[in-house]
C-alpha cells in the first residue's frame, strides 16, 4: 500500500511540474532513456578479468532557459533518475545532477562562434560503497555553424571525483572536440574525439606490474572482492575516446540518438598497461 501511494505522489508530482513549466516561459520538464551495452565495465587490463554488462538508465530533467539580451543566455537544470546493471548488480546506482552554464554569441551573425561556461556539480549514490561520490566539472567550450549543414566546437573541461574511497577519488583533464552534419531535416551525423590526461581506475587480478604504477588499491566487492582476487586500483593515463552516431529528431521535442563509442587508456607509468572497451549506446530524450 505505501508503495503505491509513493507512486501516486511521485506521480502527481510529475503533473504538477508539467504544468508549471508550460506557464512559466523558458522552463521545461523533460526525461531520458538510455541502454548501454559495455564490453569491459570494469575497466580491466587483461582479457580473461572483463566482464561485458548492460545497463539502463532513466532520468527526468528540469530546464530553464534566461535570454541575457540578443547575444548571451543562461541555461539551468537539474536531473535526477537511476542506473540499473543486469549481471554486476552493485554497480547499480540513483544520481542527482545541477548544471548552470552562460553561452555567448560574438555577434548575430548565422556563423559566428558561440562560447560557453559551466559548471556541473553531480551526487551518486551506487551499491557499492567504494563508488559513492560527487563529481565536479568546470569547463569552457566554442561551436560555430560553418554552413547550413555543419556545426564544429570543442572544449576544455576540468574533472574532480570526490569519492568514499581513495582508488574511485579521480581528477582528469578532457579536451575534446565535435561535428554533426544535418541530414535531410530529420537527422544528424555527429561524432566526438576526447583526449583524457588524469586518473583512471580499473578492477582486476593484481599483478606487480599493477601495484607498482598504482596510486591506490582496495578490495572490489562489486566484482567478488578478495575471494575473487579482484582489486580496484588507479592509476595516471592517457585516454583516447572515440564516439561516432547518429540521431534522428521525431519532433522538435523528441529524439533518438544511436552511436558507438571505443575508450583505450595507456598507463602513464607503465605503457603495457592499456585498457580497452567499447559501448554500443541507444538514447531517448522527449520534452514533456
Amino acid at each position: 500500500m505505501i508503495g503505491r501511494l509513493r507512486t501516486l505522489c511521485a506521480a502527481c508530482v510529475v503533473v504538477l511540474v508539467c504544468q508549471v513549466s508550460h506557464a512559466i516561459e523558458g522552463l521545461d520538464i523533460g526525461a531520458e532513456g538510455r541502454f548501454i551495452a559495455d564490453s569491459n565495465v570494469g575497466n580491466a587490463v587483461r582479457s580473461q578479468d572483463e566482464e561485458g554488462s548492460f545497463r539502463s538508465l532513466g532520468s527526468v530533467k528540469l530546464s530553464y532557459n534566461r535570454p541575457l539580451g540578443e547575444r548571451s543566455t543562461l541555461h539551468f537544470w537539474r536531473q535526477a533518475g537511476g542506473e540499473y546493471f543486469t549481471n554486476i548488480e552493485d554497480l547499480s546506482n540513483i544520481f542527482a545532477q545541477g548544471h548552470a552554464d552562460y553561452e555567448i554569441a560574438m555577434s548575430t551573425g548565422f556563423a559566428a562562434p558561440v562560447f560557453t561556461l559551466l559548471a556541473e556539480v553531480t551526487g551518486v549514490d551506487v551499491k557499492s560503497d567504494i563508488r559513492d561520490s560527487v563529481n565536479f566539472r568546470l569547463g569552457v567550450e566554442r561551436r560555430a555553424q560553418l554552413g547550413p549543414k555543419l556545426t564544429v566546437g570543442g572544449g576544455v573541461h576540468g574533472v574532480y571525483n570526490s569519492a568514499d574511497s581513495e582508488v574511485f577519488t579521480t581528477k582528469d583533464v578532457q579536451v575534446f572536440t565535435h561535428a554533426g552534419y544535418t541530414l535531410l531535416q530529420d537527422g544528424t551525423l555527429h561524432g566526438n574525439f576526447t583526449y583524457k590526461y588524469g586518473d583512471v581506475t580499473s578492477t582486476g587480478t593484481p599483478t606487480l606490474d599493477i601495484i607498482n604504477a598504482s596510486k591506490a588499491v582496495t578490495p572490489d566487492g562489486a566484482f567478488g572482492g578478495l575471494d575473487a582476487n579482484q582489486l580496484a586500483y588507479k592509476v595516471l593515463a592517457n585516454t583516447f575516446i572515440l564516439t561516432l552516431g547518429y540521431k534522428h529528431f521525431f519532433s522538435e521535442r523528441m529524439s533518438l540518438d544511436l552511436s558507438l563509442r571505443s575508450i583505450y587508456s595507456i598507463a602513464t607509468e607503465n605503457p603495457d598497461l592499456t585498457y580497452k572497451r567499447y559501448q554500443a549506446i541507444v538514447q531517448f530524450n522527449f520534452i514533456l
